[in-house]
């Protein structure tokens, strides 16, 4: 028998909401808008209505974060018999089920090392795109 095998059966992966992500929804709104009010359009405003601004990127950013946190977690079912697709854009993985199905996203933090590798050994990958020609010098 070998060690390893790329053959392998369907096999269940839990999708959860992820941390890193409730972070970014409570610190960029407010960053975001500190941004603008230091800019030449931002400083034009009054004071009070600068912190307006920036209490209400925090409240928006803090109930995202509620929101996406409160998203339950699902069993997802992955079946070698019609592979989903599987992109990555690092550090992300990003399941294309297929028709009728919600594509998911996996933070770093939301799966195991192990449960990564299996779920890159059981998805295809997308098309490859062209490259650039050899002489191109952008």
């Amino acid at each position: 028998m070998p060690i390893s095998s790329t053959d392998c059966g369907s096999f269940r992966l839990e999708w959860r909401p992820s941390r890193w992500e409730a972070g970014l929804c409570l610190v960029l709104p407010p960053l975001a808008a500190f941004a603008f009010c230091a800019s030449a359009p931002g400083l034009a405003l009054p004071g009070a209505l600068r912190f307006g601004l920036v209490a209400a990127a925090f409240a928006w950013g803090l109930w995202e974060a509620r929101r996406h946190l409160a998203r339950p977690g699902e069993w997802l079912t992955v079946d070698t018999a019609s592979p989903p697709v599987l992109h990555e854009p690092w550090p992300l993985l990003v399941l294309h089920p297929g028709a009728g199905r919600s594509t998911r996203v996996f933070w770093p933090d939301t799966l195991s090392p192990a449960a990564r590798r299996a779920l890159r050994l059981a998805a295809r990958r997308p098309p490859a795109r062209p490259g650039l020609p050899p002489d191109w010098m952008g």
